[in-house]
């Protein structure tokens, strides 16, 4: 027996919300852990709270800001930035559309 769907939109309530993140949180970091392991892939996950609090987990040892964006221009931050944006705008979209096709 499978647990039922959780409808998609924003928690209202704030302490239930930020109770909702936590939990959601650390169920996401610990996926990418399991992740990490079950495959050996090398995983990052950032994720920034509603108050811009940074939690992230990197599957290796390595210092992914400075290791690998050290030597990035500020021109190429700036593209990167706008294809994830760009990203991010097509999951919300499609996002919607599922929700609107799901009732």
């Amino acid at each position: 027996m499978g647990r039922g769907k959780v409808e998609l939109k924003r928690i209202e309530n704030k302490i239930n919300r930020q109770v909702t993140f936590a939990k959601r949180r650390n169920g996401l970091l610990k996926k990418a852990y399991e992740l990490s392991v079950l495959c050996d892939a090398e995983v990052a996950l950032i994720i920034f709270s509603t108050r811009g609090k940074l939690y992230e987990f990197c599957s290796t040892s390595r210092n992914l800001l400075e290791e690998e964006l050290g030597s990035i221009s500020t021109k190429e931050l700036d593209q990167l930035e706008h294809q994830l944006d760009m990203s991010l705008k097509q999951i919300r979209y499609q996002d919607s559309i599922y929700a609107r096709s799901a009732f």
